[in-house]
């Protein structure tokens, strides 16, 4: 299971307008595959489809933004 969000701000086109306790959105994944630990660094929500991807075993493009979070896994 994957839980996340996003900032919900309609309007505003860039991050450096938020407020630093908008800036970043919670990320929960839990499952038998997952470590259950603190990840050591702050993904980003362009994270999500790479991770997505390569939970299900789905090739994706490694060209992609962002990157699959394979330190949360098992």
């Amino acid at each position: 299971v994957i839980i996340s969000s996003d900032h919900g701000q309609a309007g505003m086109e860039h991050a450096y307008l938020f407020a630093a306790s908008e800036k970043y959105v919670p990320l929960i994944m839990h499952g038998s595959c997952i470590k259950g630990k603190l990840l050591e660094f702050t993904p980003s929500i362009i994270d999500l489809n790479l991770t997505i991807s390569y939970a299900l075993g789905i090739p994706y493009c490694h060209s992609s933004r962002g990157r699959a979070l394979v330190e949360a896994f098992e």
